[in-house]
């Protein structure tokens, strides 16, 4: 499984979920897209309004994807990652 923490700079929840993933020794993938309007667009289209962005996927398929910082949506990761 690949996690992916989509980032922006002096984002404050990007931090603090990078934090939890650390806590919960989850190991990812960062992009910074402060420079990619295509990535951010697709996100506002998308309905995310806020970062992070985090994507699980499993063999090239999205198995979960959310975004902001969400202590709940971590755990739901890290127990999707240990059940795999």
């Amino acid at each position: 499984m690949t996690v992916t923490l989509f980032s922006l700079n002096d984002c404050g929840q990007c931090i603090a979920t990078e934090k939890w993933f650390s806590r919960k020794g989850i190991r990812y993938q960062k992009v910074m897209i402060d420079d990619d309007e295509k990535t951010q667009e697709e996100f506002r289209a998308a309905g995310y309004r806020s970062m992070p962005v985090v994507r699980l996927e499993k063999a090239g398929q999205k198995v979960l994807e959310f975004a902001g910082f969400s202590d709940q949506r971590i755990s739901e990761l890290h127990s999707l990652i240990k059940a795999s």
